[in-house]
């Protein structure tokens, strides 16, 4: 595009249209989404591995095919001496172990390359998620409700889609070769025979099908309920402090319990499913073959087919009825990685319409700025956010938007930066805004919000990450005095180096902190054009002012547009804009704008008092020397659990149903595990009917072992259905239980204790990883009494049989063994290994779509694309080594089976020539010992999910073991408030925060009496916010007494006591949902829609509810919030509190965030309050401090002067020296 195109014609819907696009690009849910063609080689390798793996059953039925030939011949002494049968027979017994060792080398190369594909796909999923979240419009951040707790779900889905791609694929193709190849050799030996057992499959493919149907469904509804669960617990992670005012916490366990009841639910229908299935599979399964047998003896009969043939051909049949018995599992694997796939493709709408990146200038530009018939409305309102705008700002100057709040000031900003789509045209020296690239304009202006977003990672990291280049010590240090935090930055132990965010080590910084650190990191960008959206609002005056002054040199020469609400910012030759209603109402310098009437001169005159010296924030402020390190879960769970201390655990705290039910599951898993060698031992009966040594057998005979075998097959497909959902839905019970306990625990936590912790991480282990332990309570024990039982059967049965033919084959068991506990201690390894690289790269997609709009506005995509790649590549390293670790583990396995085998098949031919047993008896031990073996060795191939299920049990049992925050919440008292006492009175109360020996108050003495209004004032850090957090019982008294209603506070209940009492907070905090929700949070008694509309009058937000597209219906909270002014938030905040009825009202800096006009409307209100209400405020305003009846100035933790407005304004003592 040519850069005169750029120049002139102004931006409509029907030019903006003609911008190029590129195709839309669609995805569809399939395996191979993300396979490129430098994947088929290895994919291509993979499968020809498993193929050859897969084959190994084949081989090892041709081998049992010659060596009963051979017996058949033996029998009807073709052979001259017993050691020429020997000599015949031998080599097809040592191919067996030949063979094995093919397996274990093919299976092995086989996983690994599955398992490295695997690991590419969800590297590519991975990636193309964060890029397709980077590549969208802020919009859609701003419409998508649920993002954080989708997210977490997004983890989980690919997860889902890795291992059905790799390790579930692996064994799909596997089964599906394996049926093959043991049908194709079927057919050759007997193809009669085999078309008995093909006539069962389509019922056990309809039958699957069916099931998964189902199956399908009710995962889809798991996983929205999964995901409700995780908005339920992050909102009470993230506005913990507001949850504790409100006293909410009773409703808040009610809320997790009604997520994770349906989502058990959900559960428990999937299970019923899941169980059905897998028992008619295995009871259609076995009599597939015994049906196959009945007619091979038919056939043996009438010498249609030899006894080896028909041997050759049952074993096929046993074999494909073993493997199908897997298929159903591997086939849900496969259906639910493609539905999780569906998912993420779902929740971030991967199906887009894209644009070519814009144009891009050679220079950068000087800053002239025309904004010329705008009008915008963001896309889930219907009243505009602007309205016909036109204006211009001159290069090099410094102009100043003030207006009420939502009048479109920082819409404006947004709509300067290409962060939307609007009507008319912008121009930034004469280049049209909405076709230049907005990522090469985002490093021409820098937008200083109100709300700074750091990121995890050292004080250094933050400031630099959106700098240009290189970033010097000098200019660093420049930037750092400029923004007054040098003298902060001295005072940690590790200067700059000093970690932000959660994690070991890592501070947190209070809100002025975190502005001064937004104005520094401006200070190194150093664009042509900054814009500071209230962004010194949490600063006290004197350094505000002080900043300001060095904004205004240092941007000398340069553009500076500042969004205010404190017009003693402004100086008398600033160039002032007045926004009403999306409109420029007026423009012209602060003193023309005075000298006449003007609107802001209603403003200006309005807010007489310029901002006063005091900390919006005080909590913060009082704290900001003393830190502590904050550990996040991770660094807590260091401690390992073992299986034994884990049930001791669950059994002890377990009522009797429960344990009862519990014991039947695992009692039925012994039986069906008993199934195993009983039918194994009936099997061998039925030999005797193919292979005729010592005469043939009648058909009654083959009958009755017929009929046996079927009901020994109906009570396995029983007992295995009625086990796992039994088993299922005790540890589905159990595990609910253990999540909620956690949620209480959580609850109960001292304020502290959430700054320690990672909320994405709580979330996570709460909902995804008990997942894990879910199969460990249903599994793990059921598994050890199967592999017992089966084992203490095998062993006895096969010994009475014949004890030296057993012998042999249990001199393998130490060998099994080695291997079986090799492979689990190098899973639990590199399996932990891989969980934490993956964790990091989950934590590097979650902060960057939590600070979206920084991202988009700083142009922080690329650091945020390198930094996730170089995570990236620390899991494909981990993956690469666990794949070739973990697939030998599993591999070498079938060394010590095959081995096993092809002994104890040459020995037991050996006794049998030599007449020291029937074949009968070889074949009994034999089949016994391996099909045990096999049923072992697959039980011990779930272990995987048993190591991560006890890592989440040590997670999670370090939240049970949380002591209680008992000070909080102890109490019985209800207080019984009148007007002839005090509401609230400190006695020489003595308080200093944890890890400071500093007393934030000393000896502090204040009386609050009912139906006033009382307002604390005084300078940053004297301990205004304290006395608040104490009267809400935040914090114990340390010394002194604190009484409510003339009892201690000790002795309240808290829970009554809240329920009189309404706070609103300087933080804004909304979940996510509607409007009425939110006013309506932990409210007790019932509200009209008429009287919620009254009270929105009351804070003049009525006309703007009602012109919602939604109303009341509209949904606020999480991103969505972002559509929402912090007027217009600050103002619902003050309603919210005011539908309670409160007797008592708590304000810590409510109107913040208000314009005069409506900072006045809220005094008038207060007013009118406090003839039936008690009010405390804290404030710097001069609106509410006139409205008081008394006003308190606090000084080193006492009062230093009490009094009236009036009073201390005439004293003109520390009060009235601070106010001017």
């Amino acid at each position: 595009m040519d850069e005169k195109e750029l120049y002139g014609s102004p931006v409509t819907v029907e030019t903006f249209l003609d911008i190029p696009r590129a195709p839309v690009r669609s995805q569809k849910s399939s395996l191979f989404t993300f396979v490129k063609k430098k994947d088929c080689w290895l994919l291509a390798l993979a499968t020809i591995f498993t193929v050859l793996a897969s084959l190994v059953p084949a081989a090892v039925t041709i081998l049992l095919s010659k060596v009963f030939d051979k017996l058949q011949q033996f029998a009807k002494n073709d052979y001259s001496s017993a050691s020429d049968f020997i000599k015949d027979v031998e080599w097809f017994c040592f191919g067996v172990i030949f063979v094995g060792l093919g397996s274990t080398l093919f299976s092995w190369l086989g996983l690994a390359l599955f398992l490295v594909v695997g690991e590419r796909q969800q590297k590519r999923c991975r990636t193309q998620v964060l890029e397709c979240l980077l590549g969208k419009e802020l919009e859609w951040f701003d419409k998508t409700s649920d993002l954080n707790s989708n997210l977490i779900q997004i983890n989980r889905c690919i997860e889902e889609y890795r291992s059905g791609v790799s390790e579930c694929l692996e064994m799909f193709i596997k089964s599906v070769t394996t049926i093959i190849s043991l049908l194709v050799l079927s057919f050759y030996y007997s193809w009669r025979m085999t078309l008995l057992v093909l006539a069962t499959i389509p019922v056990i493919v309809l039958v699957t099908g069916i099931w998964g149907f189902f199956i399908g469904v009710h995962t889809n509804h798991e996983n929205s309920h999964c995901a409700n669960a995780i908005k339920v617990t992050e909102w009470n992670l993230l506005s913990y402090f507001w949850v504790k005012l409100s006293g909410a916490q009773s409703l808040e366990k009610q809320n997790i319990a009604t997520a994770l009841k349906l989502a058990s639910q959900s559960f428990m229908k999937i299970k019923l499913f899941m169980s059905i299935n897998t028992g008619i599979i295995k009871f259609l399964a076995l009599t597939m073959f015994i049906q196959s047998f009945w007619y091979g003896s038919f056939l043996v009969r009438h010498n249609l087919n030899s006894s080896g043939d028909v041997i050759s051909c049952f074993y096929s049949c046993l074999n494909v009825s073993r493997v199908f018995s897997n298929v159903s599992t591997q086939l849900v694997g496969l259906k639910t990685a493609k539905e999780s796939l569906r998912k993420v493709f779902d929740t971030i709408e991967w199906s887009r319409q894209s644009y070519y990146p814009g144009f891009e200038p050679k220079h950068d530009i000087k800053g002239e700025i025309r904004i010329s018939g705008v009008s915008f409305r963001y896309p889930t309102r219907k009243e505009w956010g602007l309205a016909d705008v036109t204006l211009a700002i001159p290069p090099s100057s410094m102009m100043f938007i003030v207006g009420r709040s939502g009048s479109g000031k920082s819409t404006l900003a947004s709509l300067l930066l290409g962060l939307y789509e609007f009507r008319g045209k912008i121009t930034i020296d004469d280049y049209d805004v909405s076709r230049l690239d907005t990522s090469w304009l985002a490093t021409q202006i820098t937008l200083v919000h109100q709300q700074c977003t750091l990121f995890d990672g050292t004080i250094r990291e933050n400031l630099t990450l959106a700098s240009k280049g290189p970033v010097s010590s000098r200019s660093l240090q420049r930037a750092l005095q400029l923004s007054s935090l040098d003298q902060f930055i001295d005072t940690l132990p590790n200067g700059l180096e000093t970690k932000l965010g959660s994690g070991e080590d890592a501070v947190s910084l209070s809100g002025g902190q975190k502005q001064r650190l937004a104005i520094a990191r401006a200070v190194l960008r150093d664009t042509p054009i900054l814009i500071m959206d209230e962004s010194l609002s949490a600063i006290d005056y004197t350094q505000r002012m002080l900043i300001l002054e060095r904004i205004r040199k240092w941007r000398r020469d340069r553009q500076v547009i500042v969004l205010t609400h404190e017009y003693s910012e402004i100086n008398d030759n600033d160039h002032v804009v007045v926004m009403d209603g999306g409109r420029v109402v007026e423009q012209d310098t602060k003193i023309n704008l005075l000298k006449k009437e003007s609107k802001f001169a209603q403003l200006q005159f309005q807010k007489v008092v310029p901002e006063n010296p005091f900390e919006q924030q005080e909590e913060e402020t009082e704290q900001e020397t003393t830190f502590t390190a904050l550990n996040d879960i991770e660094s807590q769970e260091t401690k390992k659990i073992s299986p034994l201390q884990l049930f001791y655990q669950l059994w002890r705290t377990q009522k009797l149903s429960w344990i009862l039910m519990y014991v039947s599951g695992n009692l039925l898993t012994v039986a069906n595990s008993s199934m195993t060698p009983l039918f194994s031992f009936f099997l061998s009966k039925l030999i005797v009917g193919i292979v005729h040594i010592g005469g043939s057998v009648s058909d009654g005979y083959l009958r009755k072992w017929a009929v046996v075998l079927i009901a020994i097959a109906l009570l396995d497909g029983f007992t295995l259905f009625a086990s796992k959902y039994i088993l299922n839905k005790c540890s589905e019970t159990v595990v609910d239980q253990l999540k909620q306990k956690a949620f209480s625990k959580i609850l109960r936590q001292p304020a502290t204790w959430f700054q320690r912790v990672q909320p994405s991480q709580i979330s996570s282990l709460l909902i995804n990883d008990t997942r894990d332990l879910r199969t460990v309570i249903s599994d793990l024990p059921s598994q050890i009494l199967a592999i017992i039982a089966l084992a203490l059967v095998a062993m006895v049965w096969s010994l009475i049989v014949c004890w030296n033919l057993a012998l042999v084959g249990f001199s393998f068991a130490p060998l099994f063994v080695i291997f079986s506990m090799l492979f689990s201690m190098l899973l639990q390894k590199y399996e932990d290994a891989y969980k934490q690289s993956t964790d990091k790269v989950e934590a590097v997609v979650h902060e960057c779509v939590v600070g979206m709009k920084t991202v988009i506005c700083l142009n922080l995509r690329d650091y945020f694309q390198i930094k996730f790649n170089c995570n990236m590549d620390l899991v494909t390293a981990a993956g690469k080594k666990r794949a070739i670790i973990i697939s030998l583990a599993i591999s070498i396995q079938n060394i010590v089976i095959y081995l096993s085998q092809g002994v104890m098949l040459y020995y037991g031919i050996k006794l049998v020539s030599k007449k020291s047993i029937t074949l009968v008896q070889m074949m009994q031990v034999i089949t016994l010992i391996m099909f045990s073996t096999g049923y072992i060795s697959s039980l011990l191939s779930s272990s995987p999910s048993l190591n991560k299920g006890l890592a989440a049990f040590g997670k999670l049992s370090s939240l049970l073991q949380l002591p209680n925050n008992d000070q909080e919440f102890s109490g019985s008292v209800t207080p019984k408030l009148s007007s002839s006492k005090s509401v609230f009175r400190f006695q020489n109360v003595q308080f200093s925060y944890p890890n400071s020996n500093t007393n934030v108050l000393s000896n502090f003495n204040i009386s609050f009496m009912p139906n006033q209004i009382s307002c604390l004032v005084g300078k940053s850090g004297c301990g205004k916010s304290t006395v608040l957090s104490l009267l809400l019982r935040l914090y114990p008294v340390q010394g002194g007494v604190l009484r409510v209603a003339g009892t201690d506070i000790s002795q309240i209940n808290m829970d009554a006591f809240k329920s009189m009492v309404s706070v609103v907070t300087q933080e804004h905090y909304f979940f996510d949902g509607t409007i009425e929700e939110n006013l309506k949070y932990n409210l007790e008694k019932p509200v009209t829609t008429e009287q919620i509309y009254s009270v929105l009058e009351l804070v003049d937000l009525a006309t703007f509810v009602r012109e919602l597209p939604d109303k009341l219906d509209t949904r606020i909270g999480g991103s969505s919030n972002l559509l929402i002014s912090g007027g217009q938030l600050q103002r619902l905040c003050i309603a919210r509190a005011l539908i309670r009825s409160p007797k008592i009202l708590v304000l810590d800096e409510c109107t913040s965030h208000l314009d005069p006009e409506n900072t006045q409307n809220i005094a008038h209100v207060l007013q009118r309050l406090k003839s039936h209400v008690t009010i405390i405020i804290i404030s710097h305003q001069k609106e509410l401090m006139q409205v008081s009846d008394w006003i308190a100035y606090m000084e080193d933790g006492i009062v230093k002067e009490k009094g009236s407005y009036a009073q201390l304004m005439n004293k003109k003592s520390l009060f009235y020296q601070l106010i001017n």
